[in-house]
């Protein structure tokens, strides 16, 4: 019986040696640990976490030394995590180029759909009346468009005339004309194509149709001043009166458009046509506008425009020199 109870007694005194040294090496144990400079060191492991592995040295103490610069533990290569970047961790959204932009941008029902994105628009309107032996009222309206950006600019404008009185005096007089330019960023030349329509009531024809195309120079480019010319290749077809017909011409002329100021600006713009199947004919049309800016909050303003087309062969009825003069009201905005 004595026996069996120092057997017991023996047993259980081993047990809580064996229990007390496990408990002792699963916080440390010593171990040959190889630095990626080569130096070996001899230390005792007391914790391993992701980023370094805490040792208790004889001479340094307590450190924690770095993953990444340990070559081997006890001759065993180290099994380091994968360091992963910022930018792998949360990857940056996709950004669309250009194209998918302009892909995006051209959907009718899409959200972000602005029709002329990035065009200044100015819509005016204007009148005048007269009273005695006959009573007549002149309205006129018009929308003026513009955009530029390093490869392209555009300028579109619309006037539509109406007068409206007795039998005789009841005229109308419309026109649409557009210019698009292809710029060229490492250059001042470029190349342009116009093309207008006209019908007036006031004239012996009908209609006219006419496209332009050529090349350009630009002199002056200038936050507060433009100015360029153009040269090209013109043909003009006129439907009706006494001279109907395609008419092809040379062209050249040019723009100026200034900034005085936030509330003062001029633009103006003429062109010259040579007939080259009658070296008698050409023509000319100057247009200048005086814009005044009244609110800018609500982005209203004056605009008085003068314009004047000459022919030195008018159509039978007509005169050589055509000359008006408007002063509008104007609401402008960007889109």
């Amino acid at each position: 019986m004595f026996s069996f109870y120092f057997f017991i007694d023996n047993l259980m005194k081993r047990f809580a040696l064996f229990c007390f040294l496990s408990l002792c090496f699963g916080v440390s144990h010593s171990a040959v640990i190889q630095l990626s400079n080569g130096d070996t060191i001899n230390a005792d492991i007391l914790e391993r976490t992701g980023s370094d592995i805490k040792i208790s040295h004889p001479a340094m103490g307590k450190i924690a030394l770095p993953i990444e610069k340990i070559t081997t533990i006890d001759g065993k290569i180290l099994a380091t995590p994968a360091v992963i970047s910022e930018n792998e961790q949360s990857p940056s959204p996709h950004q669309p180029d250009e194209n998918e932009e302009a892909d995006k941008g051209f959907h009718f029902f899409d959200s972000n759909f602005r029709l002329l994105r990035g065009w200044k628009h100015k819509i005016g309107a204007g009148f005048n009346g007269k009273q005695g032996n006959t009573n007549t009222t002149t309205i006129r309206a018009e929308y003026r468009g513009n955009f530029e950006d390093q490869l392209k600019r555009w300028d579109i404008r619309t006037v539509y005339d109406l007068n409206s009185g007795d039998e005789n005096d009841a005229q109308n007089e419309y026109y649409v004309q557009a210019t698009r330019d292809w710029l060229r960023p490492d250059s001042l030349w470029f190349y342009f194509a116009m093309g207008k329509y006209e019908w007036d009531e006031y004239k012996n024809w009908d209609h006219k149709i006419g496209g332009t195309l050529g090349t350009g120079y630009e002199f002056i480019k200038r936050q507060d001043l433009l100015l360029l010319g153009r040269f090209g290749f013109s043909i003009q077809n006129t439907i009706g009166g006494s001279d109907p017909g395609l008419d092809p011409e040379l062209m050249f002329g040019g723009d100026m458009d200034k900034t005085f100021s936030e509330i003062h600006s001029l633009k103006l713009k003429t062109a010259f046509y040579q007939s080259l199947t009658d070296s008698s004919s050409w023509r000319n049309i100057t247009n200048l506008d005086w814009d005044i800016v009244v609110n800018q909050l609500w982005g209203l303003g004056l605009t008085i425009s003068l314009q004047n087309e000459y022919e030195s062969r008018p159509d039978a009825g007509d005169v050589e020199s055509d000359f008006k003069y408007n002063i509008s009201l104007v609401l402008g905005w960007d889109s």
